[in-house]
């Protein structure tokens, strides 16, 4: 593997906070949880949830894995003609068929998920599309919406906000945005009671004789929320502003993550050191300018365009290529065994110490099979 880092205001019920006033719930069924393992490797479940008010049919549908790569894509579950529907707020859970979580699953099944990356996603049987999905950890693949979640800690899960008994109806179609890391996981199946509780929107009661009570006045003093010495990009209310003059932590517990610096990087970074400092860093640099101008050299023949100025005074490593769908060429690089990352636009390269000009051939090669990505 070649690696290449890089309205009118309005009352409002319970229900309708839950759901989202304001925000484009779902009319379709969602993955709302999934656990890839805990104490056994088998301790495994995917949680689908009906964020609408109506019953959603599982007929036709099937849910499948797949592999952090895309390479791989296996079923888990399939409905055919005659299966239940799935109430407003119900819940459906598919388990391992080997793990803990097996003995209250509407359907289980046999084969493992990895814990470091991969995706589950709901379609039509047979379907190239996905009607939801959710990848997570170091997935590369095209089954997944946006950003991947993060990979679950062992015995932890990734949950759909809001999460819990208000339901899974948050769907901006960004995994990273989209799901929490649950360090309980809290499995529903199609017994469960429906989140959020129908019963929250209850009507207003009848008019009364008894004169009523005077209303309460909530307290308008805010809450004094802890604002962290040591912050990230990941910790923004928005983590794609990307705005270095605003500062706006997220309001809940994400206002603690880290992302840009990666705090815990630091510890294997000192190890890092040591090893640059031994190869040289001036050899470094002039190893990966000579990387560079093979690659400069190879996207022009193939016509591309490199947006990186080439005054090797004027730019680090990170290579920047113009490209068409910047998204689907990564993927498709990445099903060659090829890392790379986008951004704005473009495919970013990043060669290093370790990469060879054999690698910068072969990253070419994948270029020249996908050239109508390139722009």
């Amino acid at each position: 593997m070649v690696a290449m880092f890089a309205a009118a205001l309005a009352p409002v019920t319970m229900l309708e906070i839950a759901r989202g006033v304001g925000l484009t719930v779902p009319n379709h069924l969602v993955v709302s949880e999934v656990v890839t393992g805990g104490a056994s490797a088998s301790d495994e479940l995917i949680e689908l949830h009906n964020p609408t008010t109506s019953a959603l049919p599982l007929e036709g549908l099937e849910v499948i894995y797949v592999t952090s790569t895309g390479a791989t894509i296996t079923r888990r579950a399939a409905w055919e003609a005659g299966a239940p529907s799935v109430p407003a707020g119900g819940h459906v859970l598919i388990a391992n068929g080997s793990g803990i979580y097996a003995s209250i699953a509407d359907a289980t099944y046999a084969s493992g998920m990895a814990a470091t990356g991969g995706s589950v996603a709901i379609r039509i049987l047979g379907a190239s599309t996905a009607v939801d999905a959710v990848g997570w950890g170091t997935t590369t693949s095209s089954w997944r919406e946006g950003v991947p979640a993060i990979a679950p800690a062992t015995g932890a899960s990734v949950e759909r906000l809001p999460g819990g008994a208000l339901g899974s109806g948050t769907d901006t179609d960004d995994n990273a945005a989209d799901f929490a890391e649950r360090l309980v996981p809290g499995p529903q199946n199609l017994a469960s009671v429906p989140t959020p509780d129908p019963a929250a929107a209850t009507p207003p009661p009848p008019p009364s004789e008894t004169p009523a009570e005077p209303p309460i006045t909530p307290d308008q003093t805010p809450i004094t929320t802890p604002i962290p010495t040591a912050t990230g990009w990941f910790a923004d209310e928005n983590v794609y502003a990307m705005d270095i003059q605003d500062y706006s932590p997220a309001h809940d517990a994400r206002r603690f993550q880290a992302g840009t610096p990666p705090i815990p990087s630091i510890y294997a970074g000192i190890a890092g050191i040591g090893m640059m400092q031994e190869i040289g860093i001036a050899e470094t640099r002039a190893h990966v300018l000579q990387l560079n101008e093979t690659l400069f050299a190879g996207v022009d023949e193939l016509g591309g365009t490199v947006v990186t100025p080439r005054d090797p005074a004027s730019h680090g490593a990170l290579v920047a290529i113009r490209s068409t769908d910047e998204h689907a060429l990564v993927s498709a690089l990445a099903e060659e065994g090829i890392l790379t990352s986008s951004r704005d636009g473009n495919l970013r390269v990043s060669a290093h110490c370790y990469n060879t000009h054999e690698d910068i051939e072969q990253l070419l090669a994948g270029l020249a099979r996908h050239r109508a990505l390139l722009a």
